[in-house]
């Protein structure tokens, strides 16, 4: 009964642990932010430490869209989009779906 929600998951199960990794380095970069909005002599370094961050977070952002295209826009094969059509019944949000890829 539930074969559309299963044929919908994400085949790529890295999503979690990548979320929980840009988690760490948003929190990283927030600390980071606080010692260089204090100010004093290490301006510099958390300014640095924040543009490190930035880039982080950014190449995590990265990993995840490449992984969501590839489960679900690349992924989106013409035998999937018929298997969703037919335990869903829904030939329109199929056919949008496999349109997209």
């Amino acid at each position: 009964m539930m074969h559309w929600f299963h044929a919908l998951l994400p085949r790529e199960e890295r999503f979690f642990d990548l979320f929980a990794k840009h988690s760490a380095v948003v929190a990283a970069g927030a600390k980071a932010l606080r010692g260089m909005l204090e100010g004093g002599d290490a301006v510099d370094r958390y300014c640095k430490a924040v543009m490190e961050r930035e880039q982080d977070a950014d190449n995590i952002t990265r990993e995840v869209l490449i992984a969501v295209r590839r489960s679900f826009i690349g992924g989106t094969s013409g035998s999937r989009m018929r298997r969703m059509r037919a335990t869903t019944g829904c030939a329109a949000a199929a056919d949008t779906a496999g349109a997209a890829g």
